[in-house]
């Protein structure tokens, strides 16, 4: 019934999609980022489906080489009109070149949506969010794995807290169970994710994936 369920939700967003991109044909040039974010939030959508799909039958996700920082930066853009609605101040940082891991880049966009939605969620309006992405070196220099920081300058994280834990969440009113999906999501592809609270105020999520071995260092501009 779930399968059946899931299935036939996608034939709506079949339909979104399409009416997207004939409008995209012709629509007014400042439509047409408004109209991107509507498609790549359906596409999104779609791969939730998919992925539920899956799991009834399964199988596991697809891992490809995969740039976090546009990942990242791809997540926060889909943020930007809840975040402006909220006035929530939103920044991304993303160095110069950094090496692909293997995983698949829409569940891990997932990941990133979560947590920034919860930190908007969270937040009251002038709050602010930063999203960054940073390279993580060992003792001897040689990189090791990549980090991905979603923080916020909220009012930080509950007594008893517990990441991924169904039924607890680090918001007013959550469930818990979109960082329990995040937290499996994660480790499926090897890495880990954690939260901490800020010295200053507020609260810190960290998802730390490896990079594969013999992975080459990233070319210095």
């Amino acid at each position: 019934d779930v399968a059946g369920g899931v299935h036939d939700a996608r034939t709506p967003l079949t339909v979104i999609q399409t009416s997207i991109d004939i409008l995209g044909e012709e629509a007014p040039e400042v439509l047409r980022p408004q109209l991107d974010r509507i498609r790549r939030a359906a596409r999104l959508a779609e791969h939730i489906l998919v992925q539920a799909l899956e799991q009834c039958r399964q199988e596991p996700p697809g891992a490809v080489p995969t740039d976090l920082g546009l990942v990242l930066e791809s997540a926060a853009h889909l943020c930007e009109a809840e975040v402006r609605m909220r006035r929530i101040t939103l920044s991304v940082h993303r160095p110069g070149p950094l090496p692909a891991v293997p995983v698949d880049p829409l569940s891990v966009e997932r990941v990133f949506l979560n947590l920034i939605k919860n930190a908007a969620e969270a937040l009251r309006p002038g709050g602010s969010i930063r999203a960054a992405v940073e390279l993580v070196r060992g003792s001897e220099g040689l990189p090791f794995a990549l980090r991905c920081v979603v923080e916020d300058d909220g009012p930080g994280l509950p007594p008893g807290f517990r990441l991924g834990e169904a039924g607890r969440s680090g918001k007013a009113g959550g469930t818990g169970l979109g960082l329990a999906a995040s937290l499996r999501t994660v480790l499926r592809f090897g890495g880990s994710l954690w939260a901490e609270g800020r010295p200053e105020g507020g609260a810190r999520f960290i998802a730390e994936f490896p990079l594969p071995a013999g992975c080459p260092e990233p070319a210095r501009a």
